[in-house]
């Protein structure tokens, strides 16, 4: 870099959240490829479940991060000043990976109580992998808490870079959840751990563990479920075509 040349922080922020998610997801693909059960179930997924994660991989990595940016200068500058949220590196960073998270908690939870339809792709899939943290119908992310609070907090937040970070480690940890892998630390440290969050995905108890980075409002909430060890069984088959699926998911099954 030429002397007397600094790249600007945001610009910064935004590559280590970039990096964050792309290390998560290699991390936990080489782990998925290391084990004999982990190659039999990417091979055992069909061309739908590729299409749907794929389309909905990108819907996430490229038309998310658009559509918060266009929110924060359409939107919100309309109605708040920019920058005007004084809470440091450290503070955005805690209200992303604390604060929002705590709105997830909530927001899923109202996903399965009214709008089960819209969520219910999500808990189709019959195995756990990275890939499965992005199945859903193509449009259900924007009933999601995240794109609309990053839009927001990106905006009022008098430092970016810590919110930026924090968002990113959450997206990293959602794939890592979703990867089947074990991590009985990670547990200690009160995170919802693949095994934890499998119980969520079981059939039988669909309607707990609900929380993403922390178990902590499962258990202050009443929604905890470890009955020790893994589900025996994953997924709720939604009795639709693929593109049903992907576009109108109305009419799903739901035991």
């Amino acid at each position: 870099m030429p002397e007397g040349f600094a790249a600007p922080d945001w610009l910064t922020a935004d590559l280590v959240a970039l990096g964050i998610p792309l290390v998560g997801f290699w991390l936990c693909m080489g782990a998925i490829l290391t084990r004999a059960q982990g190659r039999a179930g990417l091979r055992a997924r069909t061309r739908g479940e590729w299409l749907l994660d794929g389309v909905n991989l990108g819907v996430q990595g490229w038309l998310v991060p658009l559509g918060a940016g266009w929110l924060g200068t359409h939107l919100w500058a309309r109605v708040l000043p920019a920058g005007s949220l004084p809470l440091g590196a450290v503070g955005g960073f805690v209200l992303a990976f604390v604060g929002v998270d705590l709105l997830y908690y909530l927001n899923h939870r109202a996903l399965h109580a009214v709008a089960w339809p819209i969520h219910a792709v999500h808990h189709a899939a019959p195995r756990m992998d990275v890939f499965v943290s992005a199945r859903n119908t193509a449009w259900t992310t924007g009933f999601l808490v995240y794109p609309w609070a990053s839009s927001l907090f990106l905006h009022v937040l008098d430092v970016r870079g810590g919110y930026l970070v924090g968002a990113a480690l959450t997206a990293a940890l959602d794939l890592w959840r979703h990867s089947g892998l074990e991590a009985p630390l990670a547990e200690r440290l009160g995170l919802v751990s693949p095994r934890l969050h499998a119980w969520h995905h079981a059939p039988e108890v669909q309607d707990r563990n609900f929380g993403a980075n922390w178990m902590w409002w499962d258990r202050m909430c009443g929604s905890f479920h470890d009955p020790g060890g893994a589900p025996a069984r994953i997924g709720i088959p939604t009795g639709l075509s693929t593109w049903r699926e992907l576009l109108w998911p109305f009419g799903s099954v739901r035991p």
